[in-house]
């Protein structure tokens, strides 16, 4: 099965920490990662643990630094498409800080403010045979071509939503499934998931951390409990929840079986620390 994920890699340098630093102190980390990162470049991971391989549609370049974003993506089975690749300057380097003593993380990143592409001339071809897209609507004119593209072959496409921004209202329009966070606030709209149905998605779901999934279609709604779990480091849950939602949404399950499937993923990443130490335990454990 293959998925296709376009939007934003990073560079995250991550620390675990007993507690969070005072300000103008230094601290010795407990544990560190380092990882390649970002919304689809999270999800694009997971969902190649879950499947056996992944496509990423993203910006990288030839600075020495994308090295590490290359070496790790190839790792986990993760096929790049660089629209940028004659580019030399740096990509986004996200340092995080995880505090031990309550599972939080701050983090600091350039995100895309200074990282974006053009559409690609042939959003088809990058499409190719995928089963599911994921955009995360960083990279906002490739998101928004290979959105168009998928939905015209039926392709589903599935939204990650974060936190609002401007350019989401074209890119929505050519959505199936827009999974967003709390913090996704359309303005001027008084629930985000009647804004998102009257634009024509058909499946809506909302996260909020370890409380209750909220999810919408046009005729039904609900909530789901997601599975409690000893958390250490909640860096990444959301990505890898969109990643194993797409896995089990292309697989065949219906919707709430897919976000049902998706919550188990997520909360197991959430018990050890950083983006990736869940894995080492095996694909076994997870739904099939």
């Amino acid at each position: 099965m293959d998925g296709l994920f376009v939007g934003l890699a990073t560079v995250d340098l991550g620390y675990l920490v007993a507690d969070y630093p005072s300000e103008d102190t230094k601290s010795t980390a407990l544990d560190q990662v380092t990882a390649a990162g970002g919304p689809a470049t999270n999800a694009a991971v997971a969902f190649a643990f879950l499947s056996g391989q992944a496509r990423l549609v993203t910006v990288l370049g030839q600075h020495w630094i994308t090295g590490l974003v290359r070496d790790d993506l190839t790792r986990h089975h993760v096929e790049v498409a660089d629209l940028t690749p004659a580019e030399q300057a740096a990509p986004p380097t996200s340092s995080i800080i995880v505090s031990q003593s309550n599972a939080s993380r701050t983090i600091v990143s350039l995100d895309a403010t200074r990282t974006q592409a053009p559409a690609p001339t042939d959003p088809g071809a990058l499409l190719g045979t995928a089963g599911i897209v994921l955009v995360d609507g960083h990279l906002v004119e490739p998101c928004s071509a290979i959105a168009r593209a998928a939905r015209a072959t039926g392709t589903p496409v599935v939204f990650d939503g974060g936190r609002w921004k401007d350019t989401h209202a074209e890119l929505l329009r050519h959505v199936d499934v827009a999974i967003c966070s709390s913090r996704f606030a359309p303005p001027g709209a008084a629930d985000a998931h009647d804004f998102l149905l009257d634009l024509g998605v058909r499946f809506v779901a909302t996260t909020n951390g370890e409380g209750p999934i909220r999810w919408s279609t046009p005729n039904d709604q609900g909530v789901i409990k997601p599975p409690s779990v000893v958390a250490v480091d909640t860096l990444g849950a959301g990505d890898i929840f969109h990643g194993a939602f797409c896995h089990y949404f292309a697989a065949g399950r219906d919707f709430l079986g897919a976000l049902e499937n998706a919550a188990t993923v997520a909360a197991a990443s959430c018990e050890q620390f950083g983006t990736r130490a869940w894995m080492v335990t095996g694909r076994e454990r997870f739904p099939g």
